[in-house]
């Protein structure tokens, strides 16, 4: 048996000033959602007491719209802080051999290019991959960036394909140095 902690410093996903506006504009959106909602509670609040047989989650529309709102004000947030220095995000690895088996964390959420590309590479017979073994988010592969959709937007991961690929070369190294 062996087990080796990897210590990382990745690189933020660079967002373009484009992306900073088009966050802007959905923030902005969803804020107006929220402030509506709000006000529907506000003008009605035995809501949360009394709430209908068909509505009993009335807390959701506006749960909702507070959390896209926010989700995409960070995007602003992000952009804002790369203009002033290269950002980045400390992550910690956890590779792990028994006998012919590997384990090896990440605290994200990969797409599958990352983990077939560890899979092809590694010794190992079988590698399990644990993904969002900590504080992560979606690590979108550059053809999912390419093709578009909800993991591959800026507001869903701060950590881009740049991280993503060197976080599949550390624990390749790592399985590596195992056997």
């Amino acid at each position: 048996m062996a087990r080796e902690t990897v210590e990382m410093r990745l690189p933020l996903r660079p967002l373009s000033e484009e992306d900073a506006k088009s966050a802007d504009a959905e923030a902005a959106k969803w804020r107006e959602e929220y402030q509506a909602e709000l006000a529907k509670l506000e003008a009605n609040p035995q809501a949360r007491n009394e709430p209908k047989w068909h509505e009993p989650r009335w807390y959701v529309p506006v749960t909702k719209a507070y959390r896209r709102m926010n989700w995409y004000r960070r995007v602003r947030e992000r952009y804002e802080e790369q203009q002033k220095e290269a950002p980045f995000r400390d992550v910690r690895l956890h590779i792990i051999r028994i006998g012919d088996i590997a384990i090896a964390t990440n605290p994200f959420e990969y797409y599958l290019d990352f983990g077939i590309y560890i899979k092809a590479r590694t010794p190992a017979m079988q590698t399990f991959l644990v993904q969002l073994a900590g504080p992560g988010t979606y690590v979108p592969s550059a053809r999912s960036i390419a093709g578009g959709g909800y993991g591959s937007v800026p507001a869903s991961n701060p950590i881009g394909p740049d991280g993503g690929r060197q976080v599949a070369e550390a624990t390749i190294n790592a399985l590596l140095r195992m056997w």
